[in-house]
């Protein structure tokens, strides 16, 4: 991934040659804007998460072990964050689940899970958040416009 050059005329060669994650900015500026009680640990998760992310629709699936470790919390509290973020409707998580014959599927609903082999991992979709993330830019837009008239 090639860093856009404003990044690289700002950070530098080195550091723009290193890699890099580009995150929204209402995550990090206005936080409150995704939920009212979103926690600076929730959005470190969540940032977390979009470290993962490469590309579209192609979703992060970590443990919650390996999260807990990379962040540095216990995996009790990952995954209250992890819930908490998708009762937000922030992220949806599904288990992934490795057939018998070797085939990975993801679960639409953890409901049936009877024959269809083991759980490998959980697969955290992010389309929520585009979603929060593109009704907060037109509600910002819109209230631009009605100061402006």
């Amino acid at each position: 991934m090639r860093p856009p050059s404003k990044f690289k005329s700002l950070w530098g060669e080195k550091i723009a040659s290193n890699n890099f994650v580009q995150i929204p900015y209402y995550i990090l500026a206005s936080p409150q804007l995704l939920h009212k009680d979103i926690k600076p640990a929730h959005i470190t998760t969540l940032c977390y998460l979009l470290t993962l992310y490469s590309k579209r629709n192609n979703w992060p699936y970590p443990s919650v072990s390996i999260i807990a470790e990379n962040l540095n919390i216990k995996v009790e509290t990952a995954r209250k964050y992890l819930h908490d973020l998708q009762k937000w409707n922030l992220i949806t998580i599904t288990a992934q689940r490795k057939l018998k014959g070797g085939e990975i599927i993801k679960l639409v609903s953890n409901a049936q899970t009877k024959g269809l082999g083991y759980q490998i991992s959980n697969c955290y979709d992010l389309s929520p958040l585009y979603k929060r993330l593109e009704n907060i830019g037109k509600e910002i837009n819109l209230e631009q416009t009605k100061e402006k008239a």
